[in-house]
């Protein structure tokens, strides 16, 4: 938790840099660029603050110790890893890296549910460089955190080609969202959008992955949902 003063100064960079209302704006975009530089400034800040130390992923250039599962007709791929605390000032991360055949935003959530209201999602947004965690309240409805859960690691998104790539790291347990659980079974969601801007998806599905964190690599089985689009 963080200290009073610590939530303070929080709020207040939170004020200037967050939209007061969902509805759309001309500055959404510069809004969102002011937003993902200022996380990326401050976020080694609030890891100390936390007393958190940063963990390593696998090396993404070459995969070998990720696990992959793809979804949507092979069109979307997506490579994991969990990381574990290896001294108390760690704690655990899942390193994610998902792939996508076609241009466009990718959501990545985990729903205890397997619904999307009370979901939190990872949203990469190609055109606008940003990879952030949103709240998710139904389908048309993603609402970014405030700036002080923006507490996302190694963070990329890029295009090549027609396809689409994102990176990211999360903290398996954090406060008020739903827990990745390092050993049994998590419930997640993804979906691939009909463009670069946050709006309607055109492939959606929901997943379980079945971890078993008892070294420092994962291995998982995972149990798709049919796919909605089939």
């Amino acid at each position: 938790r963080h200290s009073p003063l610590t939530c303070l100064a929080l709020r207040c960079i939170s004020s200037l840099l967050l939209p007061h209302s969902t509805a759309p704006k001309p500055n959404e975009n510069v809004t969102m660029r002011l937003l993902s530089a200022a996380t990326s400034l401050l976020l080694p800040f609030f890891l100390l603050l936390n007393g958190a130390a940063s963990q390593d992923c696998p090396n993404s250039i070459s995969l070998e110790e990720w696990v992959e599962s793809k979804f949507n007709s092979d069109s979307l791929t997506l490579r994991h890893a969990i990381v574990l605390a290896s001294s108390p000032g760690e704690r655990n991360i899942l390193c994610a890296r998902l792939e996508s055949d076609i241009e466009s935003y990718i959501g990545f959530a985990i729903s205890p549910s397997g619904e999307m209201d009370g979901a939190v999602a990872v949203i990469g947004l190609p055109e606008d460089g940003t990879v952030q965690k949103y709240t998710l309240a139904g389908a048309r409805s993603a609402v970014p955190m405030p700036i002080e859960q923006q507490t996302l690691m190694y963070t990329t998104i890029s295009q090549n080609e027609g396809t689409t790539e994102m990176e990211f790291a999360k903290y398996l347990e954090e406060d008020g969202e739903p827990e990745i659980l390092p050993v049994g079974e998590t419930i997640f969601l993804y979906s691939q959008g009909s463009g670069n801007s946050l709006g309607f998806h055109r492939s959606y599905g929901d997943f379980s992955l079945s971890f078993n964190a008892t070294a420092k690599l994962s291995s998982s089985t995972i149990d798709p949902s049919p796919d909605p689009s089939d």
